[in-house]
């Protein structure tokens, strides 16, 4: 954690890498899958989205054999982050879509939010701004039934910029000054 705060990333994944051979010793695959996971997050870090890609599928594939349907929908969100950041949003949305049902059928609203929050991107990229305003619109609604102000005030500033395109800049300002307002209430202002 220390490394990866100070972007020492050639010791995280040496670290990584050294935890996961114990892991694999043993025959611990929830382990090995999250250390996967990781290091898939690590090059994500990195702009290394295929590497980080290996790393996503190798832990899909233990998530599967295993059952863990929570860790799945995880690598699945972490597997559209990537698809998204080498511009592949087809891909993205894809593998969105299918975290979104398995947090769906975990009632994880947190990671439901943030999934449809992450999807709104990729269609904004590829500007289809009536989907992106609907999967933040979701994102809002269930950020607000948990409390969840970060997703909520994200959405809002996910949504402004379609409202900018849309030529209706007092909507757009209204969405920013709003996700700003909270941002600063909870401490996490950008």
């Amino acid at each position: 954690y220390v490394y990866k705060k100070l972007k020492d990333y050639q010791k995280v994944i040496f670290y990584l890498e050294k935890a996961k051979a114990v892991f694999v010793e043993e025959g611990n695959k929830m382990e090995i899958g999250n250390i996967n996971l990781e290091l898939g997050n690590t090059h994500v870090e990195m702009s290394k989205q295929d590497k980080a890609l290996e790393y996503f599928i190798e832990a899909k594939k233990l998530f599967e054999e295993i059952g863990a349907k929570k860790e799945l929908s995880i690598v699945f969100e972490r597997i559209g982050i990537a698809y998204h950041s080498k511009n592949e949003y087809k891909k993205a949305i894809e593998s969105f879509e299918q975290a979104l049902k398995l947090t769906r059928a975990n009632n994880d609203k947190q990671q439901l939010a943030q999934t449809e929050i992450n999807m709104a991107m990729s269609y904004l990229s590829m500007e289809k701004y009536e989907l992106a305003v609907s999967a933040l619109q979701d994102a809002m609604k269930v950020s607000q039934e948990i409390n969840y102000m970060k997703g909520y005030a994200a959405a809002l500033n996910q949504l402004a910029p379609v409202y900018i395109k849309w030529n209706n800049l007092e909507k757009a300002l209204e969405y920013f000054e709003e996700a700003l307002k909270i941002n600063e209430q909870i401490g996490d202002v950008m």
